[in-house]
C-alpha cells in the first residue's frame, strides 16, 4: 500500500465478517439509494452504469464486465479492535487506487477522479453506509469518498475510534451480484473471450488425448435460423455457434452454385456412434462444416438441389446443422462457463436416411457397362429387390404389417422384396435373405488392361462399394414411430454417417438432450472430452482465462520498447507480421521495417497499470497521451519478449535510446536560426538534387529545380508546442523567408513566395519538420494550413503542392544548414577597428573612443595605438559573439564602456564627460580586469555583473548590474555586407550602435550607425600587450572540462549524484580533465565550486 493506508486506529468496519466473502466478485455502488454500480475499463478510466443482472449480460457486456470487482480482505487488529481492510480488483487485475492527497485549504480534492490513479492507496475500510475509507499514515486524517461524475474525495481530521462524517452520499457501498447463470449470445462470449481461447485450468483429458476446446480460436455466432427446414425448433433460441478462427472447409453453398466453396468450420457433437455402455463408446467433439450456415434460411428449392447433388454424387456434409449448436452458462462467481449441446439427433426418419442412398445407386448402375461380368448382373438384380424390401419396409401404408419394433431383419417380404401379402404358402423371405443373397456373391471384376477395360473395373468397383455401404446401413434397423405412430423412424447402433445424405434432412428431428454437458469421462484412467450427465462425471472448469487469477501473467520490466506486430491468420493475413509499430495514423504512417531510434512515434513507454504490479500494462507512444494498447497481459513466447494484450499479439523490443523533448522533429536553436541559412534539397531517389526555389520573379510559385542551393532563413513561426506524454515532447514550427525577406505563403491552394507588405500573416506557411524514413529526412507539413497540408513534388511539373497530411505521398526533404553568421567570430587575438573612410578606433588621453589616423594629436598616434585586444565575452550558444574590447598592459587595462548607466546620474562636467552633444552616451575606456563570467572589477574597487545584489563569497560586498554594457559584438552592417560592420551594445534597453560624431565615439540607433571592418593586428610591443590569464576559467568541452588559470590548484570533479569523476593537482595553466556527459560540479582550490554542463 502506498500515498496513504491505514494506521493502528482504524474503526471496527461495519461489515461483519461473514458479510463478505474472500474472493467473491461484487458491485460497488456508485452512492447510497442510487442504481448506478462503478466500473473501470482497460485504460483505467472509472464509470458507471446501472446494476448489471444474469437477464441483460448479452447487451454491453464489456462495460458489464468492468463493473465486477473482487474483493480480498485481510483481519487486523487496532487499538480499538479488530477489524477488516479489503482490496478491490477490477476482471482486467487493476487494485482500485486513490492518491490521498489534498488539493483544497479544507482538506480533499476539488475535481473528480475519473480515473485510477498509480502509485495510489490500494487497502481501504469499508462501511456498509459509509462506503470506502482510509486514514493517513500517521491516523490523524481520514478520507472519504462521494461519486459526482468521478469519485470525489474528502479529507478531515480523524478522531480515534470515530466514523467519520464528512461524505453526504455514501460511495462505493456492497451490491451482490446476481447468482444466476448468464446465458451468453455470440456478442457476450466474444466479450469474454479475449483471446478467443477457452482454458481448462483444472480437470483436463489425459495426455496424447485431444481437447479441441483448447487446441482452437473461436467465435461465437447467434443462431438465426428462423425459416425453411432447418428452421430453429426452440421458439426462443438461446443457443451459439461456435465457429474456428481462420478455418475452412471446402463445401457446397446453400443454393449449391458452388460446390467447392469455402464454408466455415464449427465444433459440432459427431452423433454417428450413440453412447453405448457396452462398447464405452461416446459421442465426441470434432471441427466440421455444417449444411446451412447458423444465419441462413434454408428454402424448399435450395434443400431439393442439395438433394438431388447428393443423389447424383453420394457427397454432402453428412451432419444437422443444430449438432453445431451449444448453450453457453456462465457462473460469474465461479468465472467459469459451462457448455451443453443444445439439441441431439434424436430420429433419423427412414425416407431421410436411405432415400437419397438408394437413389445414388441409378447412376452407379448406369455407368456399368452392359459387357460387365456376369457377377455385376447377378448383383445388380439382388441388389434391386433389396432396395424394393427397403422401401416397402418404410412406406407410410405399409404401417399395419411394420409396426413400432418391428425389425427389417425380421420383417417378411415376397420374394421381390415387396410387402408382404399376408397368404401363406408362398415363398416369402425376411429381410435378413436379401441381405444374405447379396452377402454371398463374390463379385469377379473385368480383366484388361486397356484404357476402357480401366473405365469398367472402376464402374464395378464403385458400385460393389456403393452395395457394401447400403447393405451396412440396413443391419439391424427397427421401426420407431411418434406416439400417434404417423412417422416411421429408423434408429441404429451401427455407423449412420454413410447411411444418408447432405441433402436430405426434411424428416430429420432433434430434442434438447438430457445429457449434453460438456464433461470429461473417465474410462478406464484414460480421460477423454464428450458429453454427458454433469452429475455423474467430471465436469470441467472452462474459463476464458489461463488460470483463475486476474490480469494476465506477464511481468514486463518498466521502460521503452519499441513494438513489433506479431498478429497470423485471416484477421492480419501476415502483411504487416514483423513490422515495427508506429502511433502515427495522422501521417497515415502505421508500420516500418525497421526500429526507428529517432522517432517517437514508434518508441513506446511500458508501465503497469495503476493497482498492479505485473500483468496489465499501458503501452503508449511518446506522442500520445492515450495508450496503444492497454489491459490483461499474457506471456505468449517468454525468450523473444512476445505478448498478447487485448486481441492483439506484439513483440516488445527494448529501445536504447536518450529522450530528447525535440526528437522526431527538427529543432533549431535561437543562434542557430541567427546564424544559418538552410538549404531545401528533395530527399527522393528519382529527385536527388533538386532543390527547393521559387522559380522566377513573374512566377512566386515554388519549384524543385535541378541543382539549386538556394539558401533560406528559417525563423520560429510562435512558440513551441508542447505534446505527448506529460507534455515532455515538444515540436517547433518554422516560417521560410528567402534572401529579398519573402516569406512562403499558401494562397489560391498553391505555395508561393511574397513580402510582407499587405496582410500576408495569416498566409504564412508554418512548417513543422517531422523526421520521416531516417532522422536526417523531412516531411515538411503546414500548421497554418487548414487540415495541416504537407509538401510534396508534383510528379510532372515539379512544383511544390500540398495534399492531406494522411495522404499517401510522403516526399521527404534534406534540411541543411548552410553557415551564414550574423556577427564577427572570432577567439581572443589582437585586431585593429577601421572605418570604410580609413579612420581607426582609438582611445585618446582622455580615455574616450575616437576615431584617428596614424600622426592625430595625441601626440601622434602610431600603428600600436589602434590595437586592440578582443576578449571573447560569450560564444557558445549565443546569437552573436560578444567581446570585451581592451587595451593595456597585463596590469593595467581599460575596457570598451557604453556609458548609458553613467550618463544618467552624472552630466558633462564631471571628470568623464559621459554625455556629447544632446542626448548621445559616449564610448568610454574604464580600468577594469575580468574576475569571472560576465563579472567584471571595474575601476579597481567596484563589482559588476548582470544583476546587482551581493557577492557569493565570504566577503558579500554590493554587486552593481551593467556589465552588458562593456560587451560588444561586430554585427554584419547588411545582408549583403561582407566585412562590415557595425559595433552593437545589447544591454537591458536593447540594442546600440556606435556611431561616429565628429571623431567622438558615441551610442545611439543603427541609422547612420559607424561601419567598421575588423583586421587582425600584430601583437603590441612597449607597453602594450595582450591580459595574462591569472584568473581562473571554467570550461565545459566534448567529453570533459577545460580549466586555465588554475596551475597547482587540486580540482575535485564530481557528477550531480556526488560520485568523483576526477580528484587530481593541475601541473598546467591551460589543463582539460575527461568527464561523463552531463551536469558536472568542478572545484577548485581557492574558488567558488562551479556546474559545468559536458557534451
Amino acid at each position: 500500500m502506498v500515498a496513504g493506508g491505514l494506521s493502528s486506529t482504524a474503526s471496527a468496519s461495519a461489515y461483519a465478517d461473514d458479510a463478505v466473502t474472500n474472493g467473491s466478485w461484487v458491485h460497488l455502488k456508485t452512492v447510497n439509494g442510487s442504481t448506478e454500480v462503478l466500473t473501470i475499463d482497460a485504460d483505467g478510466t472509472l464509470g458507471s452504469l446501472a446494476v448489471p443482472t444474469a437477464s441483460n449480460w448479452n447487451t454491453d457486456t464489456q462495460n458489464k464486465l468492468a463493473s465486477l470487482w473482487r474483493v480480498n480482505k485481510t483481519a487486523k487488529q487496532g487499538t480499538t479492535g479488530a477489524y477488516f481492510t479489503y482490496t478491490f480488483t477490477s476482471k482486467t487485475g487493476q487494485l482500485l487506487s486513490i492518491k490521498l492527497v489534498s488539493d483544497q485549504k479544507d482538506g480533499g480534492r476539488k475535481a473528480a477522479i475519473t480515473a485510477n490513479e498509480k502509485g495510489g492507496n490500494t487497502e481501504w475500510l469499508w462501511d456498509d453506509t459509509l462506503g470506502l475509507y482510509a486514514y493517513n499514515t500517521k491516523g490523524d486524517s481520514v478520507f472519504t469518498l462521494d461519486y459526482n461524475r468521478g469519485i470525489v474525495l474528502h479529507a478531515e481530521e480523524a478522531i480515534q475510534g470515530v466514523l467519520p462524517t464528512t461524505p453526504t452520499t455514501q460511495a462505493l457501498v456492497k451490491v451482490d451480484v446476481d447468482g444466476a447463470d448468464v446465458v451468453l449470445n455470440a456478442a457476450a462470449f466474444n466479450a469474454f473471450a479475449k483471446d478467443s481461447k477457452v482454458y481448462f485450468p483444472g480437470a483436463n483429458v489425459s495426455t496424447g488425448q485431444k481437447n479441441i476446446l483448447t487446441d482452437k480460436e473461436w467465435e461465437a455466432v447467434d443462431g438465426k435460423i428462423s425459416t425453411g427446414a432447418f428452421a430453429d425448433p426452440s421458439s426462443s433460441p438461446t443457443h451459439i455457434f461456435l465457429t474456428v478462427k481462420g478455418e475452412t472447409h471446402k463445401g457446397s453453398n446453400l443454393d449449391m452454385t458452388d460446390v467447392d466453396a469455402d464454408k466455415a468450420t464449427y465444433l459440432v457433437v459427431d452423433y454417428k456412434n450413440y453412447y453405448d455402455a457396452n462398447s464405452k463408446v461416446y459421442p465426441y467433439l470434432l471441427v466440421d462444416s455444417i449444411p446451412v450456415e447458423p444465419t441462413a434460411a434454408a428454402t424448399a428449392d435450395q434443400i431439393a438441389a442439395r438433394t438431388a447433388f447428393s443423389a447424383a454424387t453420394g457427397k454432402g456434409t453428412p451432419r444437422h446443422p443444430f449438432t453445431a449448436a451449444f448453450t453457453a452458462k456462465y457462473d460469474i462467481q465461479k468465472d467459469s462457463i459451462s457448455l451443453v449441446a443444445a439439441y441431439v439427433e434424436d430420429k433419423i426418419a427412414v425416407t431421410s436416411m436411405l432415400d437419397g442412398r438408394i437413389k445414388a445407386f441409378t447412376a452407379l448402375e448406369s455407368a456399368l457397362s452392359t459387357a460387365s461380368t456376369t457377377q455385376c448382373a447377378t448383383l445388380k438384380a439382388e441388389v434391386d429387390k433389396l432396395k424394393k424390401a427397403v422401401g416397402a419396409y418404410y412406406a407410410a401404408n405399409n404401417q399395419d404389417k411394420y409396426t413400432n419394433a418391428t425389425a427389417f431383419a425380421a420383417a417378411m417380404f415376397e420374394s421381390d422384396g415387396s410387402k408382404d401379402n399376408g397368404l401363406t404358402g408362398g415363398d416369402e423371405l425376411i429381410g435378413q435373405d436379401f441381405i444374405d443373397a447379396i452377402e454371398i456373391i463374390d463379385v469377379t471384376y473385368t480383366t484388361g488392361t486397356t484404357d476402357a477395360d480401366k473405365e469398367k473395373i472402376a464402374a464395378e468397383k464403385a458400385y460393389v462399394a456403393a452395395v457394401d455401404a447400403f447393405v451396412s446401413a440396413i443391419k439391424e434397423l427397427k421401426i420407431v414411430t411418434d406416439a400417434d405412430n404417423s412417422k416411421p423412424a429408423v434408429v441404429t447402433t451401427k455407423n449412420l454417417t454413410t447411411a444418408y445424405s447432405d441433402g436430405a434432412y426434411a424428416g430429420l428431428e432433434v430434442v434438447a438432450p438430457a445429457n449434453g454437458q460438456v464433461i470429461i469421462r473417465d474410462n478406464a484412467g484414460t480421460k477423454t472430452l464428450t458429453i454427458g450427465a454433469a452429475a455423474t462425471e467430471i465436469v470441467p472448469a472452462i474459463r476464458f482465462a489461463k488460470s483463475s487469477s486476474l490480469g494476465g501473467d506477464a511481468e514486463i520490466e518498466a521502460g521503452l520498447y519499441y513494438v513489433v506486430d506479431m498478429m497470423k491468420g485471416a484477421s492480419n493475413d501476415s502483411k504487416t507480421y514483423g513490422l515495427y509499430i508506429v502511433d502515427n495514423a495522422d501521417m497515415g504512417i502505421e508500420y516500418v521495417a525497421n526500429a526507428q531510434p529517432f522517432n517517437p512515434y514508434a518508441i513506446y513507454n511500458v508501465e503497469n497499470a495503476a493497482g498492479t504490479t505485473k500483468g496489465n500494462f499501458y503501452i503508449t507512444a511518446l506522442t500520445n497521451t492515450t495508450s496503444k494498447y492497454s489491459g490483461i497481459t499474457n506471456v505468449v513466447d517468454a525468450e523473444n519478449a512476445v505478448y498478447a494484450i487485448g486481441a492483439d499479439t506484439i513483440q516488445l523490443v527494448k529501445a536504447d535510446v536518450t529522450v530528447d523533448k525535440h526528437m522526431g522533429y527538427k529543432f533549431m536553436t535561437a543562434p542557430e536560426l541567427v546564424n544559418n541559412t538552410y538549404t531545401i534539397t528533395s530527399a527522393i531517389d528519382v529527385l536527388e538534387g533538386y532543390g527547393f526555389a521559387m522559380k522566377a520573379a513573374a512566377d512566386s510559385a515554388i519549384y524543385a529545380i535541378d541543382g539549386d542551393e538556394t539558401a533560406y532563413t528559417l525563423v520560429a513561426a510562435g512558440a513551441a508546442t508542447k505534446y505527448g506524454m506529460d507534455d515532455a515532447l515538444e515540436k517547433q514550427a518554422y516560417n521560410i523567408k528567402d534572401a529579398d525577406g519573402n516569406f512562403v505563403i499558401f494562397e489560391n491552394n498553391a505555395y508561393r513566395f511574397a513580402n510582407e507588405t499587405g496582410d500576408i500573416a495569416s498566409k504564412k506557411a508554418a512548417f513543422y519538420l517531422m523526421a520521416v524514413g531516417s532522422e536526417s529526412t523531412y516531411v515538411l507539413f503546414d500548421t497554418n494550413n487548414s487540415g495541416y497540408e504537407k509538401l510534396i513534388v508534383e510528379s510532372r511539373t515539379k512544383q511544390i503542392m500540398s495534399e492531406a497530411l494522411d495522404g499517401a505521398k510522403n516526399n521527404t526533404f534534406f534540411v541543411a544548414a548552410v553557415p551564414a553568421p550574423a556577427s564577427y567570430k572570432s577567439l581572443p587575438k589582437h585586431v585593429s577597428i577601421k572605418a570604410l573612410n580609413g579612420d581607426n578606433v582609438a582611445v585618446n588621453a582622455a580615455n574616450q573612443g575616437v576615431v584617428a589616423r596614424e600622426g592625430d594629436l595625441k601626440a601622434s598616434y602610431t600603428a600600436e595605438d589602434f590595437t586592440f585586444w578582443l576578449d571573447t565575452a560569450h560564444y557558445e550558444n549565443a546569437e552573436t559573439f560578444t567581446y570585451y574590447v581592451t587595451k593595456g598592459t597585463e596590469d593595467s587595462r581599460l575596457f570598451m564602456y557604453n556609458s548609458v548607466d553613467s550618463s544618467e546620474v552624472q552630466d558633462a562636467d564631471k571628470k568623464f564627460p559621459y554625455i556629447y552633444g544632446a542626448d548621445a552616451s559616449c564610448v568610454i575606456f574604464l580600468p577594469a580586469a575580468v574576475l569571472g563570467q560576465d563579472t567584471l572589477i571595474v575601476n579597481a574597487t567596484d563589482t559588476v555583473s548582470i544583476a546587482k545584489g551581493t557577492s557569493k563569497d565570504g566577503l558579500k560586498h554590493a554587486v552593481k548590474a551593467g556589465v552588458k554594457n562593456f560587451q560588444f559584438s561586430f554585427e554584419f552592417a547588411s545582408k549583403d555586407a561582407e566585412g562590415e560592420y557595425n559595433i552593437v551594445c545589447q544591454n537591458k534597453d536593447g540594442k546600440n550602435y556606435v556611431h561616429n560624431i565628429n571623431g567622438v565615439l558615441a551610442m545611439g540607433a543603427k541609422a547612420n550607425a559607424l561601419v567598421v571592418d575588423v583586421k587582425d593586428a600584430e601583437a603590441p610591443t612597449a607597453n602594450e600587450s595582450a591580459p595574462s590569464v591569472s584568473e581562473v576559467k571554467v570550461i565545459a568541452t566534448n567529453g570533459g572540462v577545460q580549466i586555465i588559470g588554475a596551475a597547482g590548484k587540486k580540482v575535485v570533479i564530481t557528477n550531480i549524484l556526488g560520485q568523483t569523476v576526477a580528484n587530481t593537482v593541475l601541473s598546467s595553466d591551460n589543463a582539460t580533465i575527461a568527464a561523463p556527459a552531463g551536469v558536472v560540479v568542478v572545484a577548485i582550490e581557492g574558488e567558488e565550486a562551479v556546474k559545468a554542463i559536458v557534451k
